[in-house]
């Protein structure tokens, strides 16, 4: 993703922000840290609260082919 895309969602209400980059002592290993949400997709999903348009956009996010990263 380039630096124009991640500033462009960057202050978007519906994306959590990553805060930190932190290398493990291993270097092999490195830990991401985001903004503190106050539910996460597992706790959505078990809600049964979820439209199929929202299970199939996820699908699609999951699968790599929302990414924008995939070729």
């Amino acid at each position: 993703m380039s630096d124009y895309s991640r500033q462009e969602f960057s202050n978007h209400d519906n994306v959590i922000q990553l805060l930190n980059v932190i290398k493990a002592r291993n270097d092999v290993d490195i830990y991401l840290v985001f903004e503190f949400m106050d539910t996460d997709l597992h706790a959505v999903v078990k809600a049964k609260i979820l439209k199929p348009i929202h299970v199939q956009y996820i699908m699609y996010q999951v699968s790599g082919r929302g990414s924008g990263t995939s070729e």
